[in-house]
């Protein structure tokens, strides 16, 4: 293979489809999301057809969707959210199509899935001492979902077609929600996502933008995932021209989204990704520094967002408390509660009804509700992710080391955000990371370029 062909494969230019797919992907997400929730299901139903000719179009179809039905109004069968009968339409769906297959040719467990699926067993077994066992069952499901997308996204990811067209619908799925969230920022009408006005809102009269979400956090934190996925291709150079003049102004909407959002723990966590992502790219200079944090600042004045963490020490925000004095009083109390069970917990979604709010840290929360276990089994799985996806962008090259990029750029944001929010209940990061790390995991097995190296 000639260094020609090599850099012709390692950029990534677009053609007229892939402009005909953003137009129909934008037309087709706005009708999902705005439609009746019944059409949600018939779209289901066409690709649970599809889908055993084609079985990859299910997690595909997972990573479109999931942004739209994320804070969608409505419930089907008066009991389940369209974001619930989502979930639960993919545990299905992938257990009847993909577990027959992977039986047929040999079902091997992946050694990360292994913490993903020890934590199901755990999240399972802490239904016997939860004191909310619909809530723990619930969870139980949850990470069932997650488990077997990362299963199955991996059994897929051999395909270098199939990783490309991850990426894309990745990114397809982000035209509706920043196309939403713009329209909320022109004209500061939330309800133009079926979002509500929460307490802090009407107190400080700050509009936070939601989008298809429902709430400011959860559409923060799937912003946090696009954003990192179009870092890493930008600064990996595998965009050709057009691509890389679209992937830019598609980052600075996406970044000036998120501040509108005025989440702290997303921005902080790009941050980081940012820099450790520049570091082993290999582009790390004094200059790249300086526009970055240019950029990053720009858009916190520019939003006001700076001002949400000047409140983190304002005494007055929260019944005459900064709101870092009431996380470190929150985390001094469950602490204490922990001390007195620390070995296995108090069961899978019990925080909240035991302190009221959410624990605004994961590795505490899991601690509670898992015990030791779950807590060592969650830090354990970043640590090895982290490992991995550092020894792939050492010795990946071009396009395929932007996929270890991003993998080590959102486990980095997730592991440094997990100490002040709650990344490890939502669906739509741990979806959207395991279908990162499969792609990863495909490029390692399968090595696209034969002339290089085995790592």
């Amino acid at each position: 293979m000639t260094v020609a062909t090599i850099k012709q494969k390692n950029v990534i230019a677009l053609r007229g489809y892939d402009y005909l797919a953003l137009i129909f992907s934008a037309l087709l997400g706005i009708l999902i999301f705005k439609g009746p929730v019944y059409l949600l299901i018939g779209i289901l139903a066409v690709i649970s057809i599809i889908a055993v000719w084609k079985p990859q179009i299910i997690p595909l179809s997972i990573f479109f969707l999931n942004p739209l039905a994320a804070g969608k109004g409505g419930m089907i069968l008066k009991f389940l959210s369209p974001a619930g009968f989502l979930a639960l339409w993919f545990v299905a769906i992938s257990g009847m199509i993909y577990i027959p297959i992977l039986a047929r040719k040999g079902l091997k467990i992946h050694k990360l899935a292994a913490y993903l699926l020890a934590l199901v067993l755990v999240t399972f077994g802490s239904i016997i001492f939860s004191n909310n066992k619909a809530g723990a069952v619930e969870e139980a499901l949850r990470l069932l979902s997650i488990a077997l997308m990362f299963l199955l996204s991996v059994h897929l990811s051999g395909q270098r077609q199939y990783r490309i067209t991850a990426i894309k619908a990745m990114l397809l799925s982000a035209i509706t929600p920043l196309a939403i969230g713009l329209y909320q920022a022109l004209s500061g009408n939330l309800q133009a996502g079926g979002a509500r006005l929460t307490q802090y809102e009407a107190q400080t009269g700050i509009i936070r933008i939601y989008s298809t979400f429902y709430d400011a956090q959860p559409f923060a934190k799937y912003l946090l995932i696009i954003l990192v996925i179009l870092l890493a291709l930008l600064l990996q150079g595998g965009l050709g021209q057009k691509a890389k003049l679209i992937a830019a102004a598609f980052f600075i909407l996406a970044l000036w989204e998120l501040n509108l959002t005025y989440a702290r723990g997303p921005l902080i966590g790009l941050a980081a990704a940012a820099l450790l992502m520049s570091y082993f790219s290999g582009k790390l200079n004094l200059l790249q520094i300086a526009l970055l944090a240019l950029l990053f600042g720009a858009a916190m004045y520019l939003t006001g967002n700076i001002n949400r963490f000047i409140e983190l020490f304002n005494p007055e925000l929260i019944a005459g408390r900064s709101s870092v004095d009431f996380r470190i009083s929150l985390w001094t109390d469950a602490y204490g509660k922990i001390l007195q069970n620390p070995i296995f917990g108090y069961g899978a979604a019990t925080f909240n009804a035991a302190f009221g709010i959410i624990a605004h840290n994961d590795y505490l929360g899991l601690w509670y509700e898992l015990g030791i276990i779950g807590l060592l089994l969650y830090v354990l799985m970043l640590i090895h992710v982290g490992l991995f996806a550092w020894g792939c962008s050492r010795k990946l090259r071009g396009i395929e080391k932007t996929a270890a990029l991003m993998v080590l750029g959102l486990t980095a944001a997730i592991a440094i955000g997990s100490a002040a929010e709650n990344y490890f209940s939502s669906n739509t990061i741990w979806w959207f990371f395991v279908g990162l790390l499969a792609n990863l995991i495909g490029i390692y097995r399968t090595r696209t370029f034969p002339d290089w190296k085995k790592l």
